[in-house]
């Protein structure tokens, strides 16, 4: 599936909807308009990335699964790899690259949402990881 200039990941079709704790927990399925600005992102434990030519490569241990992204999506990856809000993300994506504001945070956000759904990253609605 490509998700526009972001970011390339292997992954299926499948739909996932935000079921999101008071207690500021995982947020395993999570539907993009869920996303909140203010949300925490990092990438999850167990799991293994290298980079290949600018492009990462990204291993889940757990399902034996591997995706890659693109070299925007590995920029993002390498920047969540220190948390960081959805907030922090975009500014450093809108400094970046030439791209709209609107593309730029619908593009982010559907990433996020995929990279979520593959249990390659965590989003909470607080700092702690």
């Amino acid at each position: 599936m490509v998700l526009g200039q972001f970011g390339a990941l292997a992954a299926t079709d499948r739909e996932y909807w935000a079921e999101i704790g008071s207690s500021g927990g995982f947020m395993e399925n999570l539907a993009q308009d869920r996303i909140l600005d203010q949300n925490v992102v990092a990438t999850r434990e167990g799991n293994v990335s290298c980079d290949l030519s600018g492009e990462v490569v990204i291993l889940n241990l757990q399902e034996g699964m591997y995706y890659g992204l693109n070299s925007v999506g590995a920029n993002i990856w390498k920047l969540i790899r220190t948390p960081r809000t959805v907030a922090e993300i975009r500014q450093y994506l809108l400094e970046e690259y030439d791209v709209e504001p609107e593309q730029c945070d619908r593009e982010l956000r559907t990433l996020l949402g995929e990279l979520v759904s593959k249990r390659l990253i965590e989003i909470r609605s607080d700092n702690a990881f």
